[in-house]
């Protein structure tokens, strides 16, 4: 993926601390930022920890495929 507006990498393969979708997601669900956005379904926990474990592991399509839901 590539940047949008604010220029920061959406994900980093491997490294979650430096993707941004790891920060929307943490973000406190009253925040103007949280993705979701309001109004949205909330992730879950378990589902914020898969998509963190997704980019530590590198972010491959291969890998979303595999993964079952949650």
């Amino acid at each position: 993926l590539t940047p949008g507006d604010i220029e920061e990498a959406p994900i980093v393969p491997g490294k979650p601390c430096e993707s941004f979708l790891v920060e929307l997601i943490s973000q406190a669900e009253d925040s103007d930022d949280v993705m979701p956005p309001s109004g949205k379904e909330p992730l879950t926990p378990a589902k914020k920890k898969a998509i963190i474990e997704w980019i530590k592991n590198g972010a491959s399509h291969e890998l979303i495929s595999s993964l079952k839901p949650i």
